[in-house]
């Protein structure tokens, strides 16, 4: 006797087994793909002490076009409004986090470190 008789005979019974199936292949790939804040932290930074009143932090990646979006918005705000190259108490730190899914984003990060 065929030994699937039983997962055609109850058609439910074999859409749940396939979905766990997936679920239970594809989680460990899910939750290997996703990045973690690396400590030490080991950004930039710019203005103020440590003990500045005001600590700002982002977490950029040089490839993302979000962080290039947000960078724009932030930059005139930094250097211009509160002018923090000579503002003693604020201190924003850029963190360098590449996300997996942008090509060459590891090795540009790599890069800026090298260059720093």
């Amino acid at each position: 006797k065929d030994p699937f008789h039983i997962l055609l005979k109850y058609p439910s019974m074999t859409t749940t087994t396939l979905f766990l199936a997936i679920l239970a292949i594809s989680l460990p790939s899910i939750a290997l793909s996703q990045n973690y804040i690396p400590f030490p932290l080991d950004g930039i930074s710019l203005g103020g002490s440590l003990t500045a009143q005001i600590h700002l932090e982002a977490f950029y990646d040089l490839i993302c076009p979000d962080s290039k979006a947000q960078w724009a918005v932030l930059k005139p705000v930094l250097f211009n409004e509160f002018d923090i190259t000579n503002n003693q108490t604020i201190r924003f730190t850029t963190h360098l986090l590449p996300l997996n899914f942008h090509r060459n984003a590891h090795v540009a990060s790599q890069g800026l470190h090298y260059l720093n």
